[in-house]
């Protein structure tokens, strides 16, 4: 005797269920995990979907903040606003003079929340010098010292404040690039800096700027 068996159907949601109600059943992790994979403007329009997802964008932990140039910075003061925890990436690849001051504020704010991987490009400017035009460049706000949880830093096109005294480097640090960032105090903070970040793996450094071109200096870091 053969006996067929049937198959067995997926359940399918009770006609009587709303979407908001599928989507407030989605459990926390899932739907932490989904809003970390979207750009951020999608993530923050999810708010409308459900009870569960409203805001829920705000405390998502290390959420990838890459901003295309040309994002008005009010997009960026808003998205920082209602931050609560760490962000994973923040990348912004064009600065102007005109943010510069702005640029200060979230890195603050970075600071405050920690921040992973920071990529930041500014654009230099040049300034009458008497009769001469001359470079000059946006200089990082300090409070970068206080982003003990980077694992990489890249920046291009500034200038690098003095390292405050006691500083004990970027615990967490694998991945430093700097392009044409100047040290104004010369390269003995950049040293230091180098030489207490343990772990770091990975540096590039491209057409830095000191006050003595033929200054000497070590790199000491035992994991390169």
């Amino acid at each position: 005797m053969v006996t067929s068996l049937a198959r067995r159907r997926p359940r399918l949601p009770s006609p009587d269920i709303s979407v908001a109600e599928i989507l407030d059943s989605i459990p926390p992790a899932i739907l932490d995990e989904i809003l970390s994979r979207l750009p951020i403007r999608d993530a923050a329009r999810t708010s409308v979907l459900s009870r569960a997802w409203r805001r829920r964008w705000e405390s998502v932990p290390y959420l990838v903040l890459r901003w295309p140039r040309g994002t008005p910075s009010a997009s960026i003061d808003a998205v920082l606003a209602h931050r609560t925890c760490p962000v994973s990436e923040f990348r912004h690849p064009y600065i102007p003079e005109a943010e510069f001051r702005l640029s200060d504020l979230w890195l603050l704010r970075l600071a405050s929340v920690g921040v992973q991987s920071l990529y930041l490009k500014f654009k230099w400017f040049e300034k009458a010098d008497g009769i001469f035009m001359t470079p000059h460049f946006h200089m990082l706000h300090s409070c970068i010292f206080s982003c003990l949880q980077l694992a990489v830093l890249d920046l291009v096109t500034c200038d690098f404040p003095g390292l405050p005294s006691g500083f004990a480097g970027f615990p967490n640090l694998t991945t430093l690039s700097l392009s044409e960032v100047g040290f104004p105090r010369g390269l003995g903070g950049l040293e230091a800096m180098i030489s207490s970040s343990s772990s770091l793996q990975r540096l590039r450094l491209e057409d830095l700027r000191m006050p003595d071109e033929d200054e000497q200096w070590v790199i000491h870091a035992p994991n390169l």
